[in-house]
């Protein structure tokens, strides 16, 4: 058995070990949910884009680009830019072509697994 002296150096050489084994722990655990928080908060802001399809008018006066959007959580988008501006569709389309009537003017077609084409006309200002 431990003497009086004794007891009281073991409890405090207890009561430290416990205190700093707490601490470290929360320091861990604290780090932890830092870490997590930063690479969810990175997956939800960052989104992957793909150039699709780019297309000159005849005379290279303006373009159409058309990109595709991976957003979090899993929305896939289609991006048609033109000019300042945009139009944006929710489905990924398995075939594009873009008819230039003039440097003005253009019908987009978005073809899906062969069924009725989607046709988008852009007139540009």
């Amino acid at each position: 058995m431990y003497t009086g002296e004794d007891y009281k150096t073991l409890k405090q050489k207890t009561f430290l070990k416990y205190a700093l084994g707490c601490f470290f722990g929360l320091v861990i655990i604290g780090l932890v949910v830092i870490g997590i928080s930063i690479w969810l908060i990175s997956s939800i802001i960052k989104s992957d884009e793909k150039q699709l399809v780019i297309s000159h008018s005849p005379n290279d006066i303006n373009i159409i680009e058309v990109i595709a959007k991976n957003e979090f959580p899993h929305q896939i988008s289609t991006i048609i830019q033109y000019g300042e501006e945009s139009i944006t569709k929710m489905y990924r389309p398995d075939n594009i072509s873009i008819e230039w009537h003039n440097d003005y003017e253009a019908e987009i077609i978005f073809t899906i697994n062969s069924k009725e084409a989607d046709t988008f006309f852009v007139k540009f200002d």
